[in-house]
């Protein structure tokens, strides 16, 4: 697998990311959705966190055990889907800091995002990741919380439905883009081009051009 996602690099010269900024408010009641057959949805253990960070070096060549190690120091929530007993997936909810690659987020104390959603591919088809959304969405709200973010890949067709069906809101045009480059990152080039498409809007505080990730690496950099 590592030696896969190096050679995807290298033919990978730059990267373009854009992300679509939503809200849900919770004075609005959340939806219905029923969990898929054999799913069931929970509150990752640590040891649920590390064997989702395995899933995601093996499917998706991302390696995420630093990242997610801090997010559970922090006391970060990792909700995570269970598919006839195994961990397949997840989707974190951030409070106060985080950051979405380059990105940071800043939030109020009444406000939460989600963020990182991870679905490994065998499970991947069935809806499982709505049910586990949904299951964030109603804890949230019974948890007091105000208002919830979180962003969206520019598109992304099947998620904007999902997300619109689920009751959030967007606008449907980039909040910011993110150029990388996956052949630089090999040789440690981590450096990243982050275009504010509306500056200073909340969550997002105003930051520099060129900015690096906290914790983004790839396989070869372990």
């Amino acid at each position: 697998m590592i030696k896969a996602a190096w050679k995807r690099a290298l033919l990978w010269p730059v990267r373009i990311e854009r992300d679509i900024h939503c809200e849900f408010d919770f004075s609005q009641d959340v939806p219905d959705w029923p969990v898929p057959e054999g799913f069931s949805v929970r509150l990752g253990s640590p040891e649920d966190v590390m064997r989702i960070a395995e899933l995601r070096l093996r499917d998706a060549g991302e390696t995420v055990h630093a990242e997610y190690a801090e997010r559970v120091r922090l006391g970060q929530k990792c909700f995570v889907a269970m598919w006839n007993g195994e961990v397949v997936g997840c989707d974190w909810t951030i409070f106060r800091v985080g950051y979405e690659g380059p990105v940071q987020i800043v939030l109020r104390d009444d406000e939460v995002m989600f963020q990182d959603a991870f679905i490994a591919r065998a499970a991947r088809g069935r809806a499982a990741h709505t049910a586990v959304h949904r299951a964030m969405l109603v804890w949230a709200k019974q948890q007091g919380y105000r208002i919830a973010y979180t962003f969206l890949g520019y598109g992304n067709g099947v998620a904007s439905r999902a997300i619109t069906r689920m009751g959030w809101r967007h606008n449907g045009r980039p909040r910011y883009s993110v150029v990388s480059s996956p052949m630089l990152r090999q040789f440690g080039v981590r450096h990243q081009l982050v275009l504010d498409h509306e500056p200073g809007r909340h969550p997002i505080p105003t930051g520099r051009l060129i900015r690096l990730p906290p914790f983004e690496r790839e396989p070869w950099e372990r």
